[in-house]
Formats: C-alpha cells, sequence, structure tokens
C-alpha cells in the first residue's frame, strides 16, 4: 500500500499514544513542520500529527495521499470496551461534529474489512470488535477511514489494548493483513454498532463501504452517495429488515431499484 498518511490528533491521548508505539515500531524520528502540523515520513508511510480534531481536518486532502487512516479514541456513553472502525459523513442537514450537511466522505471498505479483522485476530481480551455507521468529519475526496479504542479512561490507558490498534495498522500498511472479500456493499438498517454487518464482514468477507443507520434511513435520496462515494464500488445493498419499518422499507427499496441496485436482507 502507498502513500498512506495516518493522522493523530494533540487533542486525544489515545490517538497520540497509538501514533507513538506506530513510530517507534517503524524508527521513525522527527521529521519537519508543516503549517504548524508534526510531520513524518517512513518508506511506506507517513504521519501528521494535527493540532485540532480529527473531525475538523477537512483540509487533508491537499496531502495528496492514497489514503488516511485517522487514530482516535471512540467516545462510549456507557463505557463499554471496543475496538471499531468506520467511514466518514453526514446523512442529514445535521452537521455537528464537523463535515458537512448530507455529505458522505470517500470510504476505504476493502482496508476497513482488512482492518476489522486484524483488530479480531489480535484482540486476546476478548472486548468488542465492530463496524460503526457512517458518521462524523472530516469531509474528504481521499479515501479514508477511522480506527479506534473505546471504553473507560482506565481502557483507553491499557497498552494492551492501544497496542491491537497499533499492530493492527502496521499489518494493514506492510500488507500483512487478511485481504480477502467476497463482495463490496453498502449497509442500510440497524443501530450504530450494526452487529449483523460486523458478522457477515468477518463470516462471509462482506467489505461495507458506507453504512446508513437506521435512524437515518428516511435519507434514502442519499444512497446515492453512498454507492458513489467509495474507493471501491459497491455492488449490492444489504438491508437489515426488521430494524425499519415496512414505509421506509418500500421507499428504499424502489430507490435501490431505480438505481438498478440488487439487495439482500438480514
Amino acid at each position: 500500500m502507498a502513500d498512506v498518511l495516518i493522522v493523530s490528533s494533540a487533542q486525544d491521548s489515545v490517538s497520540m499514544s497509538m501514533a507513538g508505539m506506530i513510530r517507534e515500531a517503524a524508527g521513525q524520528e522527527y521529521h519537519e513542520s508543516i503549517n504548524g502540523r508534526k510531520y513524518f515520513k517512513c518508506s511506506s508511510f507517513s504521519m501528521l500529527e494535527i493540532p485540532e480534531l480529527h473531525i475538523n481536518a477537512n483540509y487533508l486532502d491537499e496531502y495528496k495521499a492514497g489514503m488516511i487512516v485517522f487514530l482516535s479514541m471512540h467516545s462510549s456513553s456507557q463505557g463499554v470496551p471496543s475496538f471499531t472502525t468506520h467511514a466518514e459523513g453526514n446523512w442529514s442537514e445535521k452537521a455537528e461534529l464537523g463535515g458537512l450537511p448530507r455529505s458522505l466522505g470517500v470510504s476505504a471498505p476493502l482496508h476497513m474489512l482488512q482492518l476489522l479483522k486484524a483488530l479480531k485476530t489480535l484482540n486476546v481480551n476478548g472486548i468488542g470488535v465492530t463496524y460503526e455507521a457512517t458518521h462524523h468529519g472530516p469531509l474528504l475526496n481521499t479515501p479514508s477511514l477511522f480506527v479506534e479504542l473505546g471504553g473507560s479512561v482506565e481502557v483507553m490507558q491499557k497498552k494492551e489494548y492501544l497496542n491491537v490498534v497499533s499492530k493492527s495498522v502496521e499489518q494493514l500498511i506492510n500488507k500483512e493483513t487478511d485481504a480477502y472479500f467476497s463482495k463490496v456493499v453498502v449497509g442500510i438498517g440497524s443501530n450504530h454498532y450494526p452487529s449483523k454487518f460486523t458478522a457477515l464482514a468477518l463470516g462471509r468477507g462482506y467489505a461495507f463501504a458506507h453504512i446508513m443507520p437506521r435512524y437515518y434511513t428516511s435519507e434514502y435520496e442519499m444512497l446515492d452517495q453512498a454507492f458513489m462515494r467509495s474507493a471501491t464500488k459497491p455492488e449490492s445493498a444489504v438491508i437489515d429488515w426488521k430494524s425499519i419499518n415496512s414505509d421506509e422499507r418500500g421507499k428504499i427499496i424502489n430507490k435501490l431499484n431505480e438505481m438498478g441496485i440488487d439487495y439482500e436482507k438480514v
């Protein structure tokens, strides 16, 4: 994988810890400052430390990377320990956490799947590994993804948990992850942590580009972007059938038919 840019935020201590582990493993040292941002260069990837939160870094296309990996903490209201990965974007007029209203970033479905499988394999502690629905900023035209560690403050400070994420990213960069996938799809329905979609990914090799959660399915016109804004074109949709009421299911199916997209139920 060429031209990978790994981004950490000085406002995110978990992000900074992961970045430090990756730099140490790669033998990276401080390289230079670009517009007040610390930049590190290695033969196979670059790293950028930004002063603001990742969700507000809409300028990162200017680095002309092939792909961007955001290292991040994951906020959970219940403090449940988890490893997560997701694409970025806002399904509705709300853009309270960066990006722009009704705008999706370019997803990296094959790399998200590889990370998901690496997190699952390296996760000897048995905490949750899951996709998240597409949400928040930044809005970029460069394929990108978030990989995160969530839970209590104690969990997010544990070196063994931080190491799972950093090692997964290292394996992705070094092409040591399991690259098998059966198809690229868009997920529709379920909640913020779509367990059925995660199971399809880990069990059957489905690579999810974007995931539209059930509380945004009224925004079905956004499915055009979900299929277009992906580094690898999705070939079909997967619908968490019972999570969506019949009226909205009908509108979604009509939209998919209009687009010429097949779907399957889970």
